[in-house]
């Protein structure tokens, strides 16, 4: 397995000021997710840009999206793939990448030390 690079400004900035406690050895994270969640743009097919372009990379990190290279278009493998991982976690499976989604993509990934 490739290591893919997430040089996105969201992204670090997420990773960076994330706060974890553990608590009945279930990991709880700080409400900043929400909030980041909250922020993110709602995207569907013909959607473009750099949003597009990390749920793609998400999705090619965990499997989803079986592809040589990202492009930022949101198109039919990338409709695919998000209905999988819609499925997968138990989500609407619309094809949509709204707050719930992007919650459960985000909140997937793991903490870098």
């Amino acid at each position: 397995m490739r290591k893919i690079a997430f040089p996105h400004k969201f992204l670090k900035l997420l990773f960076y000021n994330r706060k974890y406690q553990y608590s009945n050895k279930i990991l709880k994270y700080h409400p900043m997710i929400t909030t980041a969640t909250d922020i993110m743009p709602t995207l569907s097919i013909n959607s473009q840009g750099d949003a597009v372009l990390l749920v793609q990379k998400i999705l090619l990190y965990f499997g989803y999206l079986t592809c040589d290279r990202v492009t930022g278009c949101y198109g039919s493998k990338t409709d695919i793939a998000v209905r999988n991982f819609q499925i997968d976690r138990g989500l609407e499976s619309n094809g949509v990448v709204n707050h719930e989604t992007w919650h459960s993509l985000i909140g997937q990934l793991p903490v870098p030390y």
